[in-house]
């Protein structure tokens, strides 16, 4: 061992030596290579020095050519004005010769400079070609040094490692022992965790299917809706145009009223005219009876109308209640997933808690798989209604259009008899045409005379005079709900303005533009959305703040459920029980007191009350704060309550 290590000692001395020499030579041959250099760059900057100062001396040299060429231009323009004056003036010829002699020296050292220039330039080339290879010479002798040096380096190491290799390999060894047993024992646990892994993957995969179908299903669910919202939308369209068409017919009915009048007055006149006052009187009372008939008709169509949209508001419900469920699955699936994430990453626990756990999320997926199942069945119903819906709004349009253009027709054929009677009568009398004119611009100008309160009450008899008035009615609670809106957001709108804008918007008489209207009814909609959202945000964070001094059971968007009192069990599907609902502001108005019912618990009860009944347990008691809107369709809302008020529903029960 002792002369291994005098050996290894020996062989490092003469590399020391032998290194130190190599770098000794290797010193003192980049030296004189920084010599050689050093004076190459002091003769190329001289030389570079002498070429700008050629430079210079000849870019002089062009300035006093041109000048002289310039003054050659002046004299030579000068001695042609002469010459014609006089042809022997010898001092400007003997300047002239001067001048071009003084060019053509110019240009002899103008050319003499450029073959110096040329010459600098060669010179200088030359000694940058041996400046390069001095550079290139002195990159490889660094290189060769920088070599040796690394030669040197992994000599010495390789003689240091010599000797505690032997150390080394034995301590090697023992790890690798040590690491093999225990890749053995990871090995072992990871193929049980992988197995988990499987089972958890096909059971996720699996939900991840189902969940996929429940979207599908309820994305074909929204489209037709949306179609049916279209159809409600066209099919409103049409009964303003005919309303506007009516008033249009009224319009033309008043005025043939006023003519029949001035035709009365000078009845006795001419007998030939109340002949054909009476046949207009005849006419206008066929054109009156078109018209009532046209408005029951319209009073129809109204009633489909409003019948159409209740069945599309219980079907919202339906598709809310839907999508709340479809959430629900969606967080147990992230809920699984998470899971997935938690086992995968704790391979190293014991494989019976993975087991159980994995029986656990087994037996979810038999309740989640039983819940879909029903959730189908719902969604399925809720298609068969809606496609319900859709043909009995596509059968009142088309008994609409085809009454619309039955009545359009008869009216324009009796329009136009009348029309051609009333232009006989006005052209076989030319006074009763004088006195109807000055009839007309005496009414034109004279000013409108309001309905007094003691107006002759309408006649509500028979069922089209009633159905009309209930259209106004429901127009002028559509109106009354519009204001009351206003009003709890802080609006005071003019009263006068607004009714004034009703009466000119029914009459066709608008006093603004397209263009403001527009302008004017999206700032208004603007600024009262803005206070809505306002109100939204507001009722968020108080119910937050309520719910956090509470123990809150579950939260779904802005609905939280707040335990009061714990049930003994949980509620059985199909179980029957007594159950109990109170309904209130929170700020304490009563809507509807809690009286116990006897009912039967399953999935298909509303989602609010289910949600309760399962989380409260039997003989619990829950409380449900929400917005309104969370609860209501947007027409359905009570009077007094809006779709951001805030509500609590206390739901009990008990066997």
């Amino acid at each position: 061992m002792e002369k291994e290590k005098a050996d290894t000692r020996q062989r490092r001395e003469r590399i020391d030596l032998r290194g130190a020499t190599d770098t000794s030579k290797t010193r003192k041959s980049q030296s004189a290579l920084r010599g050689q250099l050093t004076t190459l760059q002091g003769r190329l900057d001289k030389q570079i020095a002498a070429l700008k100062a050629m430079t210079q001396a000849r870019d002089a040299l062009a300035d006093d050519i041109r000048q002289l060429t310039f003054s050659n231009k002046a004299l030579t323009a000068k001695v042609n004005k002469e010459s014609l004056a006089t042809a022997s003036d010898n001092t400007t010829q003997i300047a002239l010769k001067l001048v071009r002699e003084k060019l053509a020296q110019a240009e002899k050292r103008i050319v003499m400079a450029g073959q110096s220039e040329s010459t600098a330039r060669a010179r200088a080339s030359v000694l940058t070609n041996e400046l390069n290879k001095l550079k290139a010479s002195t990159r490889i002798t660094d290189a060769e040094m920088t070599r040796l040096k690394q030669q040197l380096k992994d000599q010495l190491r390789s003689q240091i490692s010599t000797g505690q290799e032997l150390v080394q390999r034995e301590a090697l060894q023992a790890q690798v022992e040590a690491l093999s047993r225990t890749q053995s024992q990871l090995k072992t646990q990871l193929a049980a965790q992988d197995g988990d892994r499987r089972v958890l993957q096909r059971t996720i995969t699996a939900l991840q299917g189902r969940l996929a179908l429940f979207q599908q299903q309820s994305t074909a669910e929204t489209a037709q809706q949306a179609s049916s919202q279209v159809a409600l939308r066209t099919l409103t369209e049409k009964l303003a145009a005919v309303q506007a068409s009516l008033m249009a017919q009224k319009a033309r009915s008043d005025e043939l009223e006023k003519q029949k009048t001035a035709l009365a007055q000078v009845a006795g006149k001419s007998t030939t005219q109340e002949k054909q006052l009476a046949a207009l009187q005849s006419q206008l009372d066929t054109i009156t009876a078109a018209n009532t008939e046209m408005k029951s008709r319209l009073a129809a169509g109204q009633v489909e109308r409003v019948q159409a949209a209740a069945e599309l508001s219980r079907l919202q419900v339906q598709y809310e209640a839907s999508t709340k469920t479809n959430t629900t699955l969606k967080a147990q699936l992230v809920a699984l997933q998470a899971e997935q994430e938690r086992l995968d990453s704790a391979k190293g626990e014991a494989g019976k808690v993975a087991v159980a756990r994995v029986d656990e999320l087994l037996k979810a997926n038999a309740g989640l798989r039983g819940q879909v199942a029903i959730l189908t069945s719902a969604q399925e119903a809720a298609q068969k209604s809606a496609a319900e819906a859709t043909a009995a709004l596509t059968a009142a349009q088309q008994r609409w259009q085809t009454d619309k253009a039955q009545a359009d027709n008869s009216q324009a054929a009796q329009l136009a008899k009348v029309q051609a009677q009333l232009a006989e009568v006005t052209l076989s009398n030319t006074d009763l045409k004088t006195q109807l004119a000055a009839r007309a611009g005496a009414k034109q100008t004279a000013s409108v005379v309001p309905l007094s309160s003691s107006a002759t009450p309408p006649d509500l008899n028979t069922p089209q005079a009633q159905q009309a008035y209930v259209s106004g009615v429901m127009m002028a609670d559509l109106l009354r709900r519009t204001l009351a809106l206003q009003t709890d957001l802080g609006e005071k709108p003019d009263m006068a303005l607004l009714l004034a804008g009703v009466k000119d918007g029914v009459t066709g008489a608008v006093r603004l533009g397209k263009r403001e209207l527009t302008t004017q009814s999206e700032a208004v909609v603007a600024r009262l959305s803005a206070k809505e959202k306002a109100k939204y945000d507001s009722g968020v964070k108080r119910l937050e703040a309520l719910t956090a001094k509470q123990k809150l059971l579950k939260r779904n968007g802005t609905m939280f459920f707040v335990q009061n009192r714990k049930g003994k069990r949980p509620i059985k599907e199909n179980e029957s029980l007594r159950i109990s609902l109170r309904e209130s502001t929170l700020s304490g108005r009563v809507l509807r007191e809690g009286q116990s019912v006897q009912g039967i618990y399953s999935a298909q009860l509303p989602y609010p009350v289910q949600q309760a009944l399962m989380l409260g347990g039997l003989g619990g008691s829950v409380d449900i704060y929400c917005f309104a809107s969370d609860i209501y369709p947007p027409n359905d809302v009570p009077a007094g309550i809006f779709a951001y008020t805030l509500m609590k529903y206390t739901v009990k029960t008990q066997s």
